[in-house]
Parts: structure tokens; sequence; C-alpha cells
């Protein structure tokens, strides 16, 4: 054996793990996510959590045999299943259940993705669109020589979701056919399948011929036409272990030689018990904990922020809230367009001379248009030196400007969800991909009251805090090259591993 390596041997299973010293954290994540689920001080147990971390640290060159029970180890062979932590565009996961439902096999359609997820796993990822026929049957084949009879599958949800556009014709939702593809080649014992609760209302042209029907009614009529019990369920992270409101909506189907009972519900976990005790930062602030580093955000979201109590909105602020300066747009055939209106900063007289440009423009008070206008010079909008005086030269214009001429901030437009806080006491929103801009929604700190009246941690979540909101250990390993964007956007389209866990575990053989 190499000297400073670490092994965990497990007896009765082929189960085993081993690291060198730089990996001792990762030896000791795993040991501790086996103890979570055995009973405490056991008497089958050869160490404990801190003896587990001493061995570790100590940096043993000998292996350590671990007896289980038969009911333990059925508990640690569940475990295999968190490896699978996020969903990426289109991933379709098997899992070997006759050995230690490891997975086997993954689907990942972006190559970022695959080198992303290849990090956290040792085992095969076929990169490419499994609308592929090619790569369809790679995925086929390999699975049929690993024996696979387990398919765990996350279509994208994009096109299903309410906060996306829910176009009835996006191709993205016939994807799922491709699941059910798969099943037909490969009889699994049992499939999970998982999505936003939008996907059972969805409806799609699953079989080519213009028929359309819902996706939860396609999945039931290939269920019957295949000799499989299904049952459609949406269910909450926040009911199973994560401190997260996530519903999703997991379609479990399965042989009859099987019984698959609802996961049992559990207390709430809160805000404060999963991040609490993590220290405050300021704006853009760094630290020596892993993960735990504030992003940068503008002066104007800080101010807004600063002044936003946990749990609630700084669009309900009296003096600092979201707010921006609207430009004048183009009218086209009597419509407003998106387009910015343009005005010349010089006009001709009648006698073809140039002359300054004036513009009458309605005054804001109090955030309400007064109905009075003032005359202004175009050219005192110009945001650049005017080195000589020239036709050509244009310019854009507020809609509104103060009494005093100055251009008028008005309310910004969006959701009251957005530029808003978490709440402490309570399981936190549902983290999208797009946890990394306050603009998203409550995406915020909860924050907690300053000495000055104003309020902490007016930034959003570090990648630590969300690792922990969504379930994921506090040394959960990323690459190094993987930007902020990435890591935030795979987050984001998480299934929360305690969730599955917790679904998983009913599974039982008749």
């Amino acid at each position: 054996m190499i000297k400073d390596t670490f092994v965990l041997k497990i007896k009765g299973t082929q189960a085993f793990l081993k690291c060198n010293k730089f990996d001792a954290f990762k030896c000791l994540s795993f040991i501790t996510k086996i103890i979570r689920y055995l009973p405490e001080n056991s008497s089958d147990w050869a160490f404990s959590r801190k003896g587990a971390e001493a061995i570790i640290m100590s940096v043993m060159d000998t292996g350590i045999e671990v007896k289980l029970s038969q009911e333990q180890k059925d508990k640690l062979k569940l475990l295999s299943i968190e490896q699978d932590y996020f969903a990426q565009i289109f991933k379709l996961s098997y899992l070997n259940s006759e050995e230690d439902k490891q997975i086997e096999l993954a689907n990942e359609l972006l190559k970022d993705r695959c080198e992303f997820y290849k990090h956290q796993n040792n085992h095969e990822i076929i990169n490419g669109d499994i609308n592929n026929d090619e790569i369809f049957k790679k995925i086929i084949e390999t699975s049929k020589k690993l024996n696979i009879n387990f398919i765990l599958a996350t279509p994208p949800c994009q096109g299903m979701s309410l906060l996306g556009k829910q176009e009835s014709e996006d191709p993205r939702n016939l994807l799922i056919t491709r699941v059910v593809k798969a099943i037909e080649e490969l009889n699994p014992e049992f499939i999970l399948i998982e999505n936003v609760p939008q996907m059972y209302k969805t409806k799609i042209d699953a079989y080519g011929n213009g028929d359309i029907i819902t996706i939860k009614e396609y999945l039931q009529q290939i269920a019957d036409k295949l000799n499989y019990n299904i049952k459609f369920d949406i269910f909450n992270a926040a009911d199973f272990g994560t401190p997260q409101h996530r519903k999703r909506a997991f379609t479990r189907i399965y042989k009859k030689t099987y019984t698959w009972d609802d996961p049992h519900k559990q207390k709430w976990i809160t805000v404060e018990q999963a991040i609490g005790d993590l220290p405050s930062l300021k704006n853009g602030e760094k630290t020596n904990i892993p993960y735990h580093n504030a992003k940068k955000h503008s002066e104007n979201e800080v101010l807004w922020l600063s002044h936003t109590p946990s749990g609630c909105s700084s669009r309900n602020n009296e003096i600092h809230f979201p707010k921006t300066i609207r430009m004048k747009k183009q009218i086209i055939n009597g419509k407003q367009s998106l387009k910015l209106a343009k005005f010349p900063l010089y006009i001709k007289d009648d006698l073809g001379n140039l002359i300054d440009n004036k513009a009458n423009i309605e005054i804001l008070k109090d955030n309400k248009p007064t109905g009075k206008f003032k005359e202004i010079l175009v050219k005192d909008y110009f945001n650049d030196n005017i080195k000589e005086i020239n036709e050509n030269l244009t310019t854009t214009l507020p809609e509104y400007i103060n009494e005093d001429g100055t251009p008028a901030c008005q309310p910004m437009k969006g959701f009251k969800s957005t530029y808003s806080r978490m709440s402490w006491d309570k399981p936190a929103p549902t983290i999208t991909m797009n946890n990394g801009s306050l603009g998203g929604q409550e995406n915020g700190h909860p924050g907690r009251k300053l000495e000055n009246g104003l309020y902490s941690d007016a930034r959003v979540l570090t990648h630590l805090e969300l690792f922990r909101l969504m379930g994921l250990p506090d040394n959960w390993s990323v690459p190094e090259w993987a930007s902020d964007s990435m890591i935030r956007h795979v987050i984001g389209e998480a299934i929360p591993p305690k969730l599955t866990m917790e679904i998983m575990k009913t599974l039982k053989k008749i």
C-alpha cells in the first residue's frame, strides 16, 4: 500500500475509499455521511466522528474495517446516490442496483458541464446530445454492458418552468420521449424522473402524430403498456431535510415486484439553522473559509439592501428603494418601442444657421408626474465634450426631470420579490440559476440589524451558504477553473440530494 494513504473498507461489501493526505477532508465527509445514517454510539462502529477525524489527519497507512448489519449495509448502499448532486442541461443517470446502487453512467449535453461532473464523479459520462442517434446508441450499448436496471432522469425544465416562456413547441420538452425510449430499450427495474411541477401539465406531441397530450398522460400510457406501477407526486424539499422550499415533480416508475411508499416528512430546517453560524460579510469581502466569499455588488444595490430588514423587499423602502432613470423611447406607428429616442443637439433656424435645440420635459415629484413641464437645452444632457457644433450630434433624454432640471429617478420595474432578503426563521425560497443577482427572486442574505440602524450582509449568498441550503457538504469540491456563474448555475439546477435520498429509502422489493 502506498504510504500516506488512508483506506476505509466495509466488511461484507466491495465498498472502499482511499485518498492521500491532501484529500483527507473528502474521506471525513464520506465517513460522516455513513455515520449520519447509522445509530449513534453503535457498537458496530470501530470509530466515532472524532476518532475518524483523528485517524484521517494522522494519515494512517493501514486499512480500517467496519462491521455492518444487513440493514446498515442497505443504508450505506443508498448513499451512493448522493454523488449525483446536480441536474445538468440534460442528464440521464443510470444506477446498477445489483451492487451498491452506484451511479455507473451519465449523459450531459455541454462539455464544460461534463468536466464539472467528472471532477465530482469517477464513473463514465457520455458527452453529447441524446437526440443524436449515435449518442443515444452509445448510451444504450454501454448501459447494457453495465447491466443497468435503474434510470434517474432529469430532463431540462426551462421549457416548463413558470420562470420560462412555457412554449408548447419547446423542443426540450420532447426529451422526455428519449427517456421513455431508454426505458423501452433497457427494461429497468425502476425509474425516477424529476422536474418542475408544471411538467405534468405540459402538453407535447409525444408520438409525432399530431395528437397533443400532457406529459403525465404520456407517462401513464407508457407505464400501462410496459406493465409498470407509476406514481406522480410533487414533493417539497423543505419537508425532507433540506433547508429550502423547492417543489419538484417526482415520477416513480417501478416493476410490480417492488413497493415504493412516499417518503416520511421531517421538521423544517430554517435558514438560521443552516447558515446562521457563518460570519457576516461586507460587499465583496473575502475570507479564509473555503467558498465563503461575498460577491461584489453596485453601490446602489448595497444602499438599497442596507436599509432592508430580513424577509423584506427593498421595493417597500420609503427612500432607499430600487430606482432608475428611464429614457425616452422612440414612437413607431403610434406605439412606444424599445429603442431609445435620439434628439439632435442643434437644429437649423430659418436662415440655415445651427442653433441650440430645446425640449420640454415633464417634472416628476414624489415619484409622480406633476403635469408641469420645463424647457431644457438638449446639449446639457450630452455626456461628452462638444468639440464643434455639428448637426449630426444626438443624445438621449430622460422621461422625467426634477425641478432643477436633473434627470429624475423612478421606481425600477419588476417583481416585488426582487431586491429582497430571505427570512432567518424559514427555509430558504427556491434557489434558481439566477442566485447571483440581487435582482432575482429573494436572493438577498437575511442580514442582521446593526447598531447604526442599517442591516448587514447586503449581498447574495456565498457558494458555501448555497451549498448548505441545497443540502451539500461544506467541502463539496468544485473545479478550480469553474467560474462563479457556472457554480451558481449548477447549484440552481440541482436536485437536493437529501430529497432524493429520502425518496429512495422507501423503495423495497416485495
